[in-house]
Formats: C-alpha cells, structure tokens, sequence
C-alpha cells in the first residue's frame, strides 16, 4: 500500500519529533560520553530539530516544508550528533519525495543510513551510526518480505532498539561506563516518534523516556581520558561541491569527529581539533566559512556541575511564563523565575 505525505501529517511528525526529544533530553545528555562526555548530545538533537520545526512551521505546501525543515536542519545543526542528524534527514527527504510505498520508505533510511556514514571522516562501530545501519537493513528486510510502510517502519523501530542495547559491546568508552550510546538513543527515540504517529498511536506523550529518577549515571573514570583535541570548531560553509573532497583531506589530520555535510554549495562543517586556526583556514581555501563556533572543551567542563548547572560566577535566569517552558529552562540549567503572562486586558492573569 502507497501513501502521500501531506502538509498536516508532515507537520504533526515534525511536532511530535521535537516533543520526544525534548521529553528524552536529559536522558540522552547523561548518556553521552562519546566522543567527548560533555553532556550535551540531547540539547544538541533537540535543538537541531527545533531549527529544522520551527524553519517548516510558517510553510503550507508540503513540499516545501519538508525543503524548509532539511534546510532549517544543516543551519541549526549543534555538535557532532546533530550533524550527523542533519544528514540523516536530508538524505530520507530525497527518497520520500513521490507517493511513498514500503520500498520507499526503506529505500529512504538506507539511503541516509549510507549517507550518514560518508558525512563521518572515521566512522565508528557503537554508535549512532550503527544504529541508524541496522534500523535501514531490517526495514528492506521487511519491504522486501511484502510489509506495509506501518510495518516497515514498526521492523525499524524494533532493530534501532535491539541494536542500542549492543553498542557497549562495540564501543570500549561506553562499556566502561556502563551506558548505550547518545546518539544512538537520541535516533531511537525519534523513529519511535516516528512510528507512534504513522501507525495513529501518537497523543503527544512518547513511549519509553525516563524519568528523571531513573537516569542513569556515567561511571566516567577522568583520570583514565586520553586526552583528546582541546576544541570543537563548527562553521556554516558556502563552498563548491568539487571543494569539499580537499576540504576533507585538510580537516582530517587535525583532530577527529570531522563531519562535513550538506549540499549545493552550502555545508555544515563539524571537528574536533587542537589547532583552531588550520581548522579555520581550511575552510577559507575551499570557500567561504561563516557563523563559526568554537568551544574549548575545558572550560565548558569547569562551567558543569554534577547536575549540569554552571560554577562560574554567571548564571542565567529564564522568565518562564507556564510550567512546559519552566521544565525545559531548567533543563538547560537556568534559574526560573515564573511568571504570569498578561490578559488580553493589558493586565496580569491571576492564578486560579
């Protein structure tokens, strides 16, 4: 059986992806602890699919929401998972253009499954990427056998799952401190999203977040760090397709987690380096880097508490009007000070 994605049903899934993610936000952050355990792989997934929603949200005609939506992902993408993410949904969006069929629909996740690895300079076994692979092989299996897309999609869902529970035995990082990987978790819960809305099982809440009493902690052993490249350098890149191979070339021997993606002309540059500068550099010869951002891994971790708030002598408080947008600032580690919006009167509501 073949369907046609429709503006209202795009929108609902771009909706329900943020909603997920948002609730699994805290849950993803303390996961992460690969490549860097800075803690913010679910902040990162999360706000790269709020640019991409929030980008499609003043669209009406599918086709160019889901364009909105890819593009709104690349320019919002934050940190390696994010990347990699943007990727993943540019690469779907293309195979799910037409009428969409089982074939489709999984013809789709290989394709971004593929193009997820080749956006990754050294693709590593255990993580999202392995995920995402064995999430498109089980959904050609399925299409393949004579599945509906409801039942291709629920086959993937399935394997992402199974596959998350086994990337401890993949990758040594997350072994020893005995936890699956973020990025892993953060793919899971959006095909969960995913297959909860286009098998009519959506209401708004997703299935199987944590609570925050049942977040699991990190056994991270600090002194045992091998003490990786001391900066994450992001920069949006206006460059020619033929450019980005030398571009690649340059970036790799200065650091690791290099991830490049994008399309005409326009790419999102991610690499974990110790020189700032070459890094910069590199992007100039291939064309033009701007929007650049760079973290120095040291100080973010001397700004992080246990429960991820800042040390510093700074905070930042929110002004948060309702208890969904109270949740979500504390979440990011601001101090809260609610507050009551006005009535359409020009005054104050007054609580019930």
């Amino acid at each position: 059986m073949t369907g046609t994605l429709t503006a209202d049903g795009f929108a609902r899934w771009a909706r329900a992806c943020v909603d997920a993610l948002g609730a699994a936000r805290a849950e993803i952050d303390a996961l992460n602890v690969f490549p860097v355990p800075d803690s913010d792989t679910g902040t990162n997934v999360y706000l790269t699919f709020e640019a991409a929603a929030s980008a499609s949200a003043s669209e009406h005609e599918v086709e160019a929401m889901v364009t909105a939506f890819v593009d709104g992902a690349l320019l919002g993408a934050r940190g390696n998972s994010g990347v990699i993410m943007a990727q993943f949904v540019r690469a779907v969006a293309r195979d799910l253009a037409g009428p969409i069929g089982p074939h489709e629909l999984a013809g789709g996740l290989v394709h971004a499954s593929s193009a997820a690895y080749d956006a990754v300079g050294t693709p590593v076994e255990g993580t999202m990427l392995t995920v995402a692979h064995r999430a498109a092989t089980r959904a050609r299996e399925r299409a393949d056998s004579g599945g509906s897309v409801a039942e291709v999609l629920t086959a993937a869902a399935a394997a992402a799952r199974d596959a998350l529970t086994h990337t401890p035995e993949q990758l040594a990082r997350l072994r020893d401190a005995g936890v699956v990987d973020a990025g892993g978790r953060a793919l899971v819960v959006i095909l969960d999203a995913t297959e909860q809305v286009v098998t009519g099982r959506w209401n708004g809440t997703p299935t199987g977040v944590l609570g925050t009493h049942d977040i699991p902690t990190p056994a991270l052993d600090t002194s045992a760090e091998t003490g990786g490249p001391g900066y994450e350098v992001m920069y949006l890149l206006d460059a020619p397709d033929a450019a980005i191979p030398d571009l690649r070339s340059a970036l790799a021997p200065l650091g690791d987690s290099l991830v490049v993606v994008g399309g005409e002309r326009l790419w999102n540059v991610h690499v974990h380096v110790d020189d700032v500068g070459a890094a910069i550099e590199a992007g100039i010869a291939a064309g033009r880097p701007h929007r650049i951002e760079v973290t120095h891994f040291a100080d973010a971790a001397a700004r992080r508490s246990h429960d991820g708030r800042s040390t510093s002598g700074r905070a930042v408080v929110f002004a948060a009007a309702g208890p969904g947008l109270a949740r979500l600032s504390a979440g990011a580690g601001g101090h809260v000070l609610e507050v009551q919006p006005r009535s359409a009167a020009g005054g104050r509501r007054r609580p019930p």
